[in-house]
């Protein structure tokens, strides 16, 4: 057989198995599941403006910090998380700690467009900041942990990042004079352990709040402590601006969204 001719049947029978494999994917409502798993239909359906006062009660910054049934504030414990927060030698290296990603300096960030793990290794990401993080439903920027206590622990055992096994830690802080009677004094049942060491550092991260802005005096009522440029729903030409964003762009920030109603944990202290 000439090659020409088995070219051309060769390209009649991938032509065949293409009309076949579209009439059975349109046939059957298994195919898609099979070949790249089960998918759901999510529909974004466009969102209703709010009104001036609806989003100034949806915006209106929280009387207290919400705080955990399992890891209730108190002063001791937040002091002890905060100088576990900034100590370095909870690192391998003990050159890095909790504050060097996300420092009081930067925003409680680190103000490099990705961060710096063990052995100055630049990481694949951007450091994010913990401000309000006392509102955060999950963590980690793909949203794999639920907790600040699980985050916590996350960075110090990660390989690119602070390099220090758990068991390692542990025995590292138990040689330091004074943080065994500050986790007995404050964990007075559980003593110093991994878990209580993750529980006193989300406790003082919870307590890094932002301050009070103007935004908050007019959310308050004070209608000339920002412009009228800055207001939301703010009229250009008979329009809304908010009426002209594409409905994704609609969402309130990261930071904004942490206050949103519906938080019930307890054990709650005053702003």
């Amino acid at each position: 057989m000439r090659p020409g001719r088995i070219g051309r049947i060769v390209s009649i029978g991938l032509a065949a198995s293409t009309i076949i494999l579209a009439a059975v994917g349109f046939t059957s409502l298994s195919l898609g599941a099979a070949l790249v798993g089960e998918t759901k239909q999510v529909s974004l359906q466009p969102q209703a403006a709010l009104g001036t006062d609806a989003l100034k009660a949806l915006y209106r910054r929280p009387a207290t910090i919400p705080f955990p049934k399992d890891n209730s504030y108190t002063p001791e414990k937040a002091a002890l998380g905060k100088k576990l927060y900034f100590d370095t030698r909870i690192s391998v290296s003990s050159a890095q700690s909790c504050g060097s990603c996300h420092s009081p300096s930067f925003g409680w960030g680190d103000g490099l467009a990705v961060g710096v793990g063990h052995g100055m290794q630049k990481l694949g990401r951007h450091s994010p900041t913990v401000v309000n993080a006392a509102w955060g439903g999950i963590f980690m920027w793909d949203g794999r942990l639920a907790t600040l206590e699980e985050q916590a622990l996350g960075p110090i055992q990660a390989a690119g990042e602070m390099n220090m096994p758990l068991e390692q830690l542990m025995t590292r802080l138990e040689s330091i004079p004074e943080y065994k009677p500050m986790f007995v004094r404050v964990f007075p049942e559980e003593g110093m352990t991994a878990k209580t060491l993750a529980k006193a550092i989300a406790t003082y991260e919870r307590t890094v709040v932002s301050e009070r802005a103007p935004f908050d005096a007019w959310i308050e009522g004070d209608e000339k402590a920002i412009s009228e440029e800055a207001r939301p729903g703010r009229h250009q030409n008979g329009t809304r601006l908010q009426d002209t964003w594409p409905a994704r762009d609609r969402a309130p920030c990261a930071v904004h969204a942490r206050w949103l109603a519906g938080d019930t944990r307890a054990g709650r202290r005053a702003l």
